[in-house]
């Protein structure tokens, strides 16, 4: 694994083999609000075209997404990255950083916590527990089950 230096004191990391190829550009930290993460992008002379390190390892088509499997939005290693559709990206995101319980598909309710996934917009699971633990037990069990690969726990 190599670095490459990105700005805003950030680094991606890359696999040894694209170091070379990866390096003949300038690539700068571009911040994303809506995932609170950094990425590594550089722009396409003369289009100005904005080309993100992911995709462009990837070779991502246009009507796909590329999924950091572990997180880190600037580990660029192709062992991290996965082409997918946005349904299956979505499946793969992170707690919302406004989610006041700090956990994916449970909420409270009035008596207990409620589980609840969806799979192509279609609810699949739903069930209240008495517990935060025992709502989070089955969450999880639920998520790799209707998630597969996919599934975040």
């Amino acid at each position: 694994m190599k670095q490459i230096p990105l700005t805003q004191g950030q680094v991606a990391l890359v696999d040894d083999w694209r170091y070379e190829e990866l390096n003949q550009w300038k690539w700068h930290a571009h911040w994303d609000e809506g995932t609170k993460s950094f990425y590594a992008v550089r722009k396409e002379w003369p289009s100005q075209r904005t080309i993100q390190m992911h995709r462009h390892i990837m070779n991502t088509p246009r009507d796909m997404e590329c999924d950091h499997q572990d997180h880190n939005t600037l580990n660029n290693q192709e062992y991290n990255l996965r082409n997918v559709t946005h349904s299956q990206n979505q499946l793969n995101r992170r707690v919302r950083f406004d989610n006041k319980l700090g956990q994916r598909c449970i909420s409270q309710q009035r008596n207990g916590y409620r589980v609840r996934i969806f799979r192509e917009h279609k609810e699949v699971f739903c069930k209240t527990f008495g517990s935060l633990d025992d709502a989070i037990l089955a969450r999880d069990e639920a998520i790799k089950k209707y998630h597969g690969e996919f599934a975040y726990l």
